[in-house]
Order: structure tokens, then C-alpha cells, then sequence
């Protein structure tokens, strides 16, 4: 299955997404596109500065902020500074601690120069990052710009960008592909419904589809005191773009390491609190009758098992996917009859 994203960053408001599109079984290939315009060191078309539209630092410190969270897992990314055009094709990096540092190293040394020589052009720079789509490899595309198209570029002229949506449309139709688009442009464009759902936010086209979220137990494991009941309330952090929602039924397996007991795992979404949390209640099911009474009768019982969490929504991940599970039994101490006498 293909799959390829596409994410653009309107970085004059300091927006930067960070892309939460859980794990993939295909190797990476990301390639950053980088606007180097005068206007991004707050350049003027008059010759001036305005340190108001200077967003060289932020943009730099994403820049480095997007390759730090590059797994270390050896896969290709490159980066493509841009004006006019593409102007240098051979930054290719490695996904490694010796690549990035010195993908981080042509960062902080790429010297964009106060004198207008270039125009922004957004549709040159995705028509090149389109060829470097590797169909067996899992594709993100990134843009880190200031600005709307302001050059002719092919057929399209200036407005050149509907045409481009419809190429990457035809380039990725019948396969499988998620991306967030968000373009500040003048010119009005129409993405057919294969490419997502278009969404209007604040004057800016955007796209978003389909909404991965990844949610990340906030406990290495799981203690059940069989005393205590057969019930616990686990927290989720929720690390993406969509919320869980009451609709979500997961699914959990219990595995026990070294001994045939056998139960079974239910787990209800109970509450989703406003720090992108969600609280989900864990339930054990002993459909035997018989599998907790045997665990009872062991002395200090200090039983493990695997939980394994599943989701029978392909949008929805586990990172990690599986918890350990320590079970433990206090035997209630017994009740002693206590006689008072009170003297009159």
C-alpha cells in the first residue's frame, strides 16, 4: 500500500505542524522544501526591512526541530532550498545521528542574502519535489514559505497552483495517501474529492484527511491487586490530529507468561479530558468463573502477563502497543471478635 503526505507550513503566523501519522512498515523518504527569498529575512520590495515579516529564526529553528524528530532508521531525506527555482538539488541526508547533524549544520550555515534576486515560486518547487516521489517508499513532502505564488510557472501562469493539485491528484489516484495542506494564495483552488476533504479555514485551503492519532500509555505497566476489584482506569495521551471519540472500541488480549491462566480484556472509553488525554476503563472478564478464584488461592501471588492493545480503527494507533501487567492478591486479613467490657 502507498502512501504519500504532503504538508505545508504557513510559517508567517509561526504555524508548524508536526506530522502524527503513527509508524509505517516501508522505509521513509521526506524531502524538505525551503523558501530562501529576501522576503523570509524580512526584506522589502522597496529595499527595506520589516522585521515584523522576519521569520528566518523560526523558520531555521523548525527546520532543525522537524529533523531532530526524524527516527534514527537510516532512511533518506533531503532538502531543497528554493527561490525562483530549486536552486541546489544535492543536499540528500541520512537519517542517522551523523546525517542529521550535518543536515542541522547546512541549516544554521545557508546564508539567504537581504537583496531580492528570486521569486517565490510554490509551484516549481512541488512540480520538482513530485519527482522524487519513491513509490515503494513512504513519502512526505514539507514547504516552508512566507508566501503565495508570485511568478508565472507553466500552463497555469501566476495561478499555476490549481493545476498543480490536479497533477499530484492524478500522481496518487487509487492509492493510499494523507497529507495536511495549508496555503495563504490569492488564487482559489478546488481539490477533486479523491484528493480529501476541503476544509476553509480562515481564508487559507486546507486538507486534511485522514486524521491519524496515536495514543501512548502514560504507565510502563499495569499493577492489578485482585483485592482491590477487577477494574482500573488507564491513561491515554492523545498525540495527533483528532480526538478519540465515544464511537472507539478498542481491543485488548491478555497473555500470561508461565502459567495457563485465561482471561479476557474490556476496555471502555470513560472520559476525554481537555489536556489530550483520554481515561479508558480496563475490565477483566473471567468468562471460566474460575480462572481468579485459582489465582487467589496462590501465596504471594506475583503473576505477569502481556496486555496487547489493538484498534479496530485504522486511523487510531498504540504506541507502545504493549504493557506489561504484574497481578498481585492481599488475602484480607481475618476479622478478630473483640469483647468490651465497660465497668458501670
Amino acid at each position: 500500500m502507498r502512501q504519500f503526505a504532503i504538508i505545508f507550513n504557513y510559517l508567517l503566523l509561526g504555524f508548524f505542524i508536526s506530522p502524527a501519522f503513527g509508524q509505517s512498515s516501508k522505509e521513509f523518504n521526506r524531502i524538505i522544501l525551503w523558501d530562501v527569498t529576501a522576503s523570509m529575512v524580512g526584506s522589502t520590495p522597496g529595499g527595506g526591512y520589516n522585521q515584523a515579516t522576519d521569520i528566518d529564526k523560526n523558520v531555521r529553528q523548525g527546520l532543525k526541530n522537524l529533523i531532530n524528530g526524524f527516527e534514527d532508521d537510516n532512511s533518506t531525506f533531503r532538502i531543497l532550498p528554493f527561490t525562483t527555482d530549486i536552486i541546489d538539488f544535492k543536499k540528500v541526508f541520512t537519517a542517522n545521528a551523523a546525517g542529521k547533524s550535518k543536515a542541522l549544520s547546512y541549516i544554521d550555515s545557508y546564508v539567504i542574502s537581504p537583496q531580492i534576486r528570486g521569486y517565490t515560486n510554490i509551484c516549481a518547487a512541488w512540480d520538482n519535489a513530485n519527482s522524487y516521489i519513491d513509490r515503494g517508499k513512504s513519502n512526505f513532502i514539507y514547504l516552508y514559505t512566507d508566501g503565495e505564488q508570485n511568478i508565472a510557472h507553466g500552463a497555469g501562469g501566476i495561478n499555476c497552483l490549481q493545476g498543480l493539485v490536479n497533477r499530484y491528484c492524478e500522481l496518487t489516484k487509487g492509492s493510499s495517501f494523507t497529507y495536511f495542506v495549508s496555503i495563504n494564495a490569492n488564487n482559489k483552488v478546488v481539490f477533486p474529492a479523491e484528493c480529501g476533504t476541503v476544509l476553509d479555514v480562515q481564508g487559507n485551503i486546507a486538507i486534511e484527511t485522514p486524521k491519524i492519532l496515536n495514543l501512548t500509555p502514560l504507565s510502563n505497566s499495569i499493577y492489578f491487586n485482585l483485592q482491590d476489584g477487577l477494574t482500573q482506569i488507564i491513561r491515554l495521551r492523545e498525540n495527533g490530529n483528532r480526538k478519540v471519540g465515544n464511537s472507539f472500541k478498542p481491543l485488548g488480549k491478555l497473555t500470561f507468561s508461565n502459567s495457563s491462566y485465561t482471561l479476557d480484556v474490556e476496555l471502555t472509553l470513560k472520559k476525554e479530558n481537555n489536556n489530550n488525554t483520554a481515561d479508558f476503563e480496563l475490565k477483566l472478564i473471567d468468562f471460566s468463573n474460575t480462572t481468579i478464584d485459582r489465582m487467589k488461592q496462590v501465596n504471594n501471588l506475583n503473576e505477569s502477563a502481556t496486555l496487547t492493545l489493538e484498534s479496530n480503527d485504522k486511523e487510531i494507533r498504540f504506541e507502545p502497543a504493549i504493557l506489561p501487567v504484574i497481578f498481585k492478591y492481599e488475602r484480607p486479613k481475618p476479622v478478630q471478635k473483640v469483647t468490651i467490657k465497660i465497668d458501670k
